[in-house]
């Protein structure tokens, strides 16, 4: 009677293994299985659109204006801003470097502006683009005054999704306290100082596309400009700052703002809860 009870358990065993449910994991997918353990590969995604093709991280070589290889292993990012508007943007993290793009049925890129987000021109002087892309290559050009590259690369990860429905960035809209903390290095040495006291506000930019962060009294960080995704991470919008982020998790937000050069920089990271 024990062996055979011990035989029943181990079939048991097995059986409550072998039931961990399999199925799509990804919550990004129309067919996400909360309940599922396991993916099984089954996910479905919408069909891309022409947008949503440029929408990536790519691997491309960066040349100079004078034709000069300066990066064989360039890694570019391009978000959706605005999708309605056809705006995308355009990070090169190697150089610090973002710019905003558009683009056109038939696969043509060209360089845009956008209303009431600062980036699109620097010192006055708006950036010349153009370029084209397939479903997995793409070509730019960038040329602003006497800087001028040239992108060639191709598609090693694909973003999904949309971002472009106001209504979820006006959850996150009011006044957030919490701390701050001050990080600092140079090539001989680094620091950190605080926490101190923060309070940050948080708003809807005119064309509802972006974020603004102000952080109230401060004359430091008087205003920060981040694009939303529906999951509730953040991302700098300011065309010279790429490195910069964070996230809303239900009423806190922690964000950091970067400004750095080769081998030397300042960095502030904040964490508050939403006023209530």
């Amino acid at each position: 009677m024990k062996i055979n009870a011990l035989i029943v358990l181990f079939m048991l065993c097995i059986s409550f293994v072998g039931c961990t449910k399999r199925g799509c994991t990804d919550p990004d997918a129309i067919n996400y299985d909360e309940s599922a353990k396991k993916d099984d590969g089954s996910c479905i995604y919408e069909p891309a659109s022409e947008g949503n093709l440029l929408v990536g991280r790519y691997k491309c070589t960066r040349k100079s204006g004078y034709g000069q290889v300066e990066g064989d292993d360039t890694e570019l990012e391009i978000h959706s801003i605005r999708v309605t508007d056809k705006i995308l943007r355009v990070c090169d993290n190697s150089l610090d470097l973002s710019f905003y793009i558009t683009y056109t049925e038939d696969g043509f890129i060209k360089d845009t502006v956008v209303p009431n987000v600062p980036g699109y021109m620097r010192d006055g002087f708006a950036a010349r683009i153009f370029g084209s892309f397939s479903e997995d290559s793409l070509h730019i050009d960038y040329v602003w005054t006497s800087e001028q590259y040239t992108y060639d690369g191709f598609k090693i990860q694909q973003f999904s999704g949309d971002f472009d429905t106001p209504d979820y960035r006006s959850a996150w809209v009011g006044f957030y306290d919490g701390t701050k903390e001050n990080i600092w290095w140079t090539p001989d040495t680094g620091g950190v100082s605080g926490p101190y006291n923060a309070t940050l506000e948080v708003s809807l930019t005119a064309n509802d596309s972006v974020l603004k962060i102000i952080e109230v009294g401060s004359a430091q960080y008087q205003e920060a400009m981040y694009f939303l995704n529906k999951n509730g991470t953040i991302r700098s919008a300011n065309y010279l700052y790429c490195d910069g982020g964070g996230s809303f998790v239900g009423d806190s937000l922690n964000y950091y703002v970067r400004n750095h050069s080769v081998g030397a920089g300042t960095e502030t990271r904040f964490k508050c809860k939403k006023r209530q």
